[in-house]
């Protein structure tokens, strides 16, 4: 090897290092907000943890296997949070915020 291909193996390594610490994060707060939305209120189950965490493991690990080109992914969620951030969160926020009466 070059120069460079030490470098860019470092930079390899580090991007592998960013993922391997950012993924736990992700999930975490995917699995919190799902179980709000399907458990509202209930109580706290290891049982519901595993399955959602398999669950949502599963899901991820589908999408990579299934979809060869990551633009295809990269396409859909930005078009879909783009439209929410545009035309669909402004109106809640502005709901949420106003006290009484909208009309």
């Amino acid at each position: 090897g070059t120069h460079i291909s030490k470098a860019v193996d470092v930079l390899r390594v580090g991007v592998g290092i960013g993922l391997i610490f950012s993924y736990p994060i992700i999930l975490w707060e995917l699995r919190h907000c799902v179980d709000i939305l399907l458990f509202k209120g209930k109580p706290y189950t290891l049982k519901r943890h595993i399955f959602l965490n398999l669950g949502i493991i599963s899901l991820c690990t589908l999408v990579a296997i299934l979809v060869s080109n990551i633009g295809v992914v990269f396409g859909f969620v930005g078009a879909t949070s783009g439209s929410l951030i545009l035309f669909i969160m402004p109106p809640l926020f502005y709901i949420y915020s106003e006290e009484g009466p909208l009309l």
